[in-house]
């Protein structure tokens, strides 16, 4: 039983890092400058990677639900990107570091 635990521990984590790095490919197309667009992504997955640590226990139970919704979220996210690209928002915050 613990060397499932673990194992699952250690495939969420690599699934995790890389989603880390498919996101830093996407947002810098949208965004432009990689340098900025790094920053706030190391910055957000160690806020969330830290509020998970010190909230996981209240919520032991939804944490299989937790998981599926962020792979969810991982599958969709390509998909609302192209949706944002065509949003007339898109044109006013199209590259907010550089304008």
């Amino acid at each position: 039983m613990t060397f499932a635990v673990a194992l699952l521990a250690l495939i969420s984590g690599m699934a995790s890092l890389a989603y880390e790095v498919l996101y830093l490919r996407q947002l810098t197309t949208f965004l432009g400058d990689m340098f900025y667009v790094h920053i706030t992504l190391i910055a957000t997955f160690l806020v969330a990677l830290g509020l998970g640590a010190r909230l996981s226990h209240y919520a032991a139970r939804a944490l299989p639900v937790f998981e599926i919704i962020t792979g969810l979220y991982a599958l969709a996210f390509p998909t609302l990107l192209r949706l944002y690209s065509q949003c007339p928002l898109y044109t006013l915050f199209s590259n907010p570091i550089t304008s």
